[in-house]
């Protein structure tokens, strides 16, 4: 038997229960199914210190409650734009007139943050700023295999 997370972005849908009723009326055993609030970015961004330090911005600029944010991942690009350092900022940043939401190292600059030392995003600190997280972490911590 196999056993996995899945964690989607709820996006716009305006329900998470609802949400995950549609995509998954029965659940496998050995899976669990968590909901980021909006998207992942939300639990990026939880982490406030580390963020602001990675993009190299203020921490007073990052949201102190971004699961509230209607559009994390926007949110998080738009702290980039304010990033002093060029080669990060263009990475992130979509280019002018591209058509694209992220920019072309996106993915790569994201994985950085998450697993770089100097910067490693840490969830026990961001779910202190993320209810979703929190939750998350909650749920993984008493998820009981059915073997």
């Amino acid at each position: 038997m196999s056993y996995w997370v899945v964690v989607l972005d709820l996006d716009q849908e305006p329900c998470a229960v609802t949400y995950v009723k549609s995509l998954l009326p029965e659940r496998a055993a050995g899976m669990i199914l968590r909901i980021a609030v909006r998207e992942i970015e939300a639990w990026l961004l939880a982490d406030r210190e580390r963020i602001a330090a990675f993009l190299h911005v203020a921490v007073a600029n990052v949201p102190l409650n971004p699961d509230l944010e209607p559009d994390p991942k926007a949110t998080l690009i738009n702290l980039a734009r304010r990033c002093r350092k060029k080669a990060l900022r263009d990475d992130i940043v979509p280019r002018l007139n591209s058509g694209l939401k992220i920019g072309p190292g996106y993915a790569g600059r994201i994985s950085e943050f998450v697993t770089k030392e100097e910067y490693r995003w840490r969830p026990e600190v961001a779910a202190e700023h993320s209810d979703s997280l929190k939750r998350c972490i909650r749920a993984l911590k008493n998820w009981k295999v059915i073997r």
